[in-house]
């Protein structure tokens, strides 16, 4: 992804990331939201009704005087996503339904069975081209620029999701990228993991020309320098890695690190290696702005913050029918999660075994309970909340605990 390495040449590039869950209807929502995932006990499907605080990052935006856009090339009706998302701050949503409002075509991979089978029961949309969505991103940008208007854009580009699917024009650097199987999302050949993974790089590929895309209209429109620019991940992608493929799995490394990178005016090239939390992505953005962030947020502005990056607590939550697990990683060191389809608990020392593939049967010096006690902690005041009818209607989103003095 060379445009993807040259803006992270010329900015932020954040090197330990952890998304909050590794299926994207909690990740994607978490990242705009800066909120952990758990809400219940079941898997959470946002509903408009939902009592709780929505502090997605585009209401603080548009306190600030600033249109909001989200221009999408899934459907975010998956998982009710657009319930959550869907505010008094955004100004224009575009995703895959209003492509078929438009009477453009929609895609839904084979390989993907269950968002084929959520297409087929009720959601009426697959997913469109990548290029479709810069298209309408360009058109909705220019008219900002053309108000003189400060804009906030959230664009979600899907190709590279899994079956890596591309047009017949699009170019194929790496090689074999032919499926010689059915794909399927939840497990394919471990022979066949070169071919997914070229074809995950090709997609990855025009994702890149897609920003260069974006980036040109940018330099067109006069406004390069004046620009912020944020590129993230909302989840990690397995080939194989502890008999694991595509996402939504377990949470080991593969699925759960993703790369941050910003850069704009007045921000200095470097190195940020402090651990993060996707969920920390507004409260930083807004930090560089020089607005307030939401009393909501449950992230941290991570380039202004004094816990010691050794002491920094991160969450993580999956619920879906592939994996069920809560976990905690602190310092980027030390992870510990509880699988709660198997009833087991894993721990593993990133800086030791960054692969995971010795997992410990304890860690030493108390380690265990205090990082065991935080988890379940975290866990009862996010239900608590979430599943108490009263508690939204009086107070916002309960607050973690960011930091673990560990002593050691």
């Amino acid at each position: 992804m060379p445009t993807l390495q040259g803006l992270a040449d010329s900015g932020l590039l954040f090197t330990r990331v952890w998304a909050a869950s590794t299926h994207s209807d909690y990740s994607d929502v978490s990242a705009l939201s800066s909120t952990y995932p758990l809400r219940s006990g079941r898997h959470h499907y946002y509903r408009k009704e939902d009592p709780w605080p929505r502090p997605v990052i585009w209401d603080a935006l548009a306190r600030a005087g600033y249109r909001n856009a989200l221009v999408s090339a899934q459907n975010e009706g998956w998982g009710g996503m657009a319930n959550f998302l869907e505010s008094d701050g955004l100004d224009y949503f575009w995703d895959s339904r209003s492509a078929v409002r438009e009477g453009l075509p929609t895609h839904t991979a084979s390989g993907d069975e269950g968002f084929e089978r959520a297409v087929f029961g009720g959601l009426r949309a697959g997913k469109v081209d990548d290029s479709v969505v810069v298209d309408r991103a360009i058109s909705w940008m220019k008219a900002q620029v053309g108000q003189q208007q400060p804009f906030f854009l959230a664009m979600n580009l899907q190709s590279s999701h899994f079956p890596y699917e591309l047009g017949p024009e699009a170019v194929r650097p790496y090689e074999p990228w032919v499926f010689d199987f059915e794909p399927s999302f939840t497990w394919y050949p471990e022979a066949s993991v070169e071919t997914a993974r070229n074809a995950y790089f090709n997609a990855l590929t025009y994702v890149d020309l897609q920003i260069a895309r974006l980036l040109e209209q940018l330099d067109h429109l006069g406004i390069a320098d004046d620009t912020m620019i944020v590129v993230y991940g909302e989840n990690g992608e397995a080939f194989h890695e502890h008999g694991q493929v595509t996402h939504a799995s377990a949470p080991f490394e593969a699925g759960l690190r993703v790369p941050i990178v910003i850069t704009g005016a007045g921000i200095r090239p470097g190195e940020v290696s402090y651990p993060t939390s996707l969920v920390d992505l507004p409260p930083t953005v807004l930090g560089l702005l020089g607005i307030p962030a939401s009393s909501d947020w449950q992230g941290l502005n991570v380039l202004d913050e004094d816990i010691p990056a050794s002491e920094r607590v991160l969450y993580f939550h999956n619920e879906n029918p592939i994996s069920r697990a809560d976990g905690l990683i602190v310092g980027g060191r030390w992870k510990l999660w509880s699988d709660r389809g198997e009833g087991r608990i894993h721990r593993y020392d990133l800086l030791q075994d960054p692969d995971e593939l010795h997992a410990l049967r304890g860690f030493d010096d108390g380690l265990d309970q205090r990082l065991e006690s935080t988890l379940r902690e975290f866990r009862c005041r996010q239900l608590r909340y979430y599943e108490h009818p009263a508690l939204p209607l009086y107070y916002g989103l309960p607050p973690v605990v960011s930091r673990l003095p560990l002593g050691r």
